[in-house]
């Protein structure tokens, strides 16, 4: 763990993010009446615009588009595999990229840092090698900007 600490404070301070934490997203509960029940009316106007999310877990919980970045984000480190097909988290078992960075610095700067712990990349060897892949996906263009991956 403490080297992922470390390799999320490289990163971060690479893209200009300072006192970064990871949080792991749950899919949010919902009541009957629609509203999300962890972040009363922002999130309804959260689900529709990413620029009205009060912080990272808004945004990444309960804006409507959150999962194309997730979904991107791993079809960009699929192909920028070099050796074989990297395998990530089934949908069975939650999807992928669901950690990110704590912190309300989305919704303004308009980017994300998304974090699959659980990927598994192939290396010249043919092994299967458990890494850490790390996503900045742009919501201004909708596209990701950077893709690290750090074995463990």
């Amino acid at each position: 763990m403490a080297y992922l600490r470390t390799a999320i404070s490289a990163l971060a301070i690479s893209i200009g993010i300072c006192g970064a934490s990871l949080v792991h997203a749950e899919p949010s509960a919902v009541d009957p009446a629609g509203d999300a029940s962890s972040s009363g009316q922002n999130s309804a106007t959260c689900s529709e615009d990413w620029k009205a999310c009060k912080d990272n877990a808004d945004l990444m919980n309960n804006y409507s588009k959150a999962i194309d970045a997730r979904v991107t984000c791993q079809m960009e480190a699929e192909q920028g595999a070099k050796f074989g097909t990297p395998v990530f988290p089934s949908v069975w078992s939650g999807g992928s990229f669901h950690s990110f960075l704590n912190g309300s610095d989305y919704p303004k700067k308009g980017y994300a840092i998304l974090i699959e712990n659980n990927a598994q990349f192939q290396n010249q060897y043919g092994a299967m090698v458990h890494s850490t892949v790390f996503c900045k996906y742009n919501f201004k263009s909708g596209k990701v900007d950077e893709i690290h991956v750090e074995p463990h």
